[in-house]
């Protein structure tokens, strides 16, 4: 995508990165994401076993209305796992937007870490996460996940299954 490889060019230096995103957000908004992102699996969608057995063992979420879908564990799982919900959308495409979320609302996005003490689950800056993830196959965060959320307008849940059951989180 000529966007991503935009936003790698300019991702040498975090300044120039918030100018190219401000220049790039303007071309995003043209093209909307879809209202609603699909509530039911398709037959092809694949059940990951491994990570259902975790939620039905150790949540109480209903595995009955909730199922744990198998996706590209390639590091880009995240982008990758919201896609299956807007199937229009590309890995890519969904980091793009990630990218310009973050970097056009950096302080938004560091108040939001500090107000709700994230630091403890995250302790990246908005600068350092947005300079890593603006190349694949890097690992995400609670930052992506809160800009992950904006973009899409739609509340998204992290679950960590109490497999330690000393876990914090």
């Amino acid at each position: 995508m000529l966007l991503l490889t935009k936003i790698r060019d300019a991702s040498q230096d975090f300044e120039i990165l918030k100018t190219t995103c401000v220049d790039l957000a303007n071309v995003v908004d043209f093209y909307p994401l879809d209202d609603q992102p699909k509530l039911f699996l398709d037959e092809d969608c694949e059940i990951d076993e491994r990570a259902q057995e975790l939620l039905d063992k150790y949540t109480e979420i209903d595995g009955s209305e909730t199922k744990a879908v198998e996706v590209e564990g390639d590091g880009n799982c995240l982008f990758n796992a919201i896609s299956v919900l807007y199937p229009n959308l590309t890995e890519a495409e969904l980091r793009v937007r990630t990218i310009i979320e973050l970097c056009n609302n950096e302080q938004h996005y560091n108040t939001l870490m500090a107000q709700m003490g994230l630091n403890l689950v995250d302790d990246e800056s908005v600068q350092t996460q947005v300079l890593r993830i603006s190349n694949e196959k890097e690992y995400t965060s609670v930052l992506t996940l809160a800009a992950l959320s904006t973009i899409s307008e739609h509340p998204i849940e992290s679950i960590y299954p109490n497999v330690n059951f000393d876990d914090h989180y």
